[in-house]
């Protein structure tokens, strides 16, 4: 594999080829134009090649909790940082490409964010003309390649995906693992998660999203500008 430096605490890995198992075929079926499917990988399963680059990044942390797939027939979410604290998503291509715009921590704790459930996002960062990074001092974007990985801290980086379509329809396969590592996040997500007239929201979907993958509902959809 070759291996790029972007910048502080972001990593990109570009393989010949990684054998990880595609979703299920029920799970890539029946789009509905604009949404995004999430869906649940099992959270011990192992994924051969990725686990081994991953051990080598992070030799002493864990999976945060499920891998989880992004699939669908949409464009692009929000502009965002997530809620779930202290972590790094190591963000696997198996097929396709994306668009990625990242600001990183000193931008992002200088832009104004709405909470959601998941996350914190930018207002009207869905719209495809991006209005909002002109207002960004600096910020990283690049296409990410078809069985590249690219791993930051996605509780202080600013982060932003769209999709590439292939020349014959093809639609991108993401697999997002979050590890457990990191000792700092965006001070917003920590009030958002302790502040208790803040907190009962995120935890309260936290819980449900437990709940349902555990109960082996394994795909949720939704608007992709919904975070």
């Amino acid at each position: 594999y070759t291996y790029t430096y972007t910048y502080t605490d972001t990593y990109t890995y570009t393989y010949t080829s990684l054998s990880v198992a595609p979703p299920a075929e029920a799970e890539l079926a029946s789009f509905s134009s604009g949404n995004i499917r999430v869906c649940k990988a099992g959270w011990f399963s192992p994924l051969k090649g990725l686990d081994e680059i991953i051990h080598n990044l992070f030799p002493t942390s864990h999976r945060a909790y499920w891998p989880l797939w992004f699939l669908g027939r949409y464009s692009q979410g929000t502009a965002h940082i997530d809620l779930g604290p202290h972590v790094f998503n190591c963000y696997f291509m198996r097929k396709g490409s994306k668009d990625v715009l990242l600001a990183p921590p000193e931008v992002a704790r200088n832009v104004e964010l709405t909470p959601g459930l998941d996350g914190m996002y930018v207002a009207g960062s869905a719209d495809e003309d991006r209005q909002y990074a002109k207002q960004l001092p600096y910020y990283y974007r690049f296409d990410l390649p078809p069985q590249s990985l690219l791993c930051f801290n996605n509780t202080t980086t600013l982060h932003q995906f769209r999709n590439i379509v292939g020349d014959d329809g093809s639609l991108p396969q993401a697999l997002s693992i979050r590890i457990k590592h990191t000792s700092c996040c965006d001070p917003r997500v920590w009030r958002q998660m302790t502040f208790p007239w803040r907190a009962i929201q995120p935890w309260w979907r936290f819980a449900g999203v437990f709940v349902s993958f555990s109960l082996s509902n394994n795909a949720e959809d939704r608007e992709a500008k919904y975070i």
